[in-house]
């Protein structure tokens, strides 16, 4: 388009019987074009170098399903990855609704080993599936392994 109205611009210019605001306006529309294509090129500019430094960086967390694949154009708000925190686990438990006031003080053993076992929260509701039972959860640190088969004992 630039192109197009400089070479109306520049044969215009020449015509004499064309009035003064003609050619005025048609320079106007030239100078309004390049002005245009200097503010898309500071754009484009701009969105490289966006795209140059943005990293993502996950150090403690665990990547295990990636959303987009490299070069792939995403809008923001778009899904990327999903990631999971391993520093701790939650271990989910059912207990008999008659037993939750007896472990509440008492120290908890993970296969047969004490640790710094935590209560984090215990459901107040029967389970839908356990009905004579409440969901306890609890808060592990320093997990090996995770989905596996553990022991708890509380004494």
């Amino acid at each position: 388009m630039l192109r197009i109205e400089k070479n109306n611009y520049d044969r215009l210019n020449q015509v004499s019987s064309k009035s003064e605001f003609e050619k005025d306006t048609q320079k106007l529309k030239v100078i309004n074009l390049e002005s245009s294509k200097a503010d898309m090129l500071i754009k484009i500019e701009t969105l490289k170098d966006i795209i140059i430094n943005k990293k993502l960086v996950e150090k403690s967390n665990y990547i295990y399903n990636i959303a987009v694949k490299e070069g792939d154009y995403v809008n923001a708000g778009t899904l990327l990855y999903e990631a999971k925190d391993l520093s701790k686990g939650k271990l989910e438990i059912f207990v008999p609704i008659a037993q939750i006031d007896e472990i509440k003080n008492k120290n908890i053993y993970l296969d047969g080993v004490k640790g710094d076992i935590k209560i984090s929260k215990i459901y107040d509701v029967a389970d839908a599936t356990n009905i004579s039972s409440y969901k306890v959860e609890l808060i592990l640190t320093n997990i090996q392994t995770f989905s596996r088969l553990v022991k708890i004992e509380f004494k």
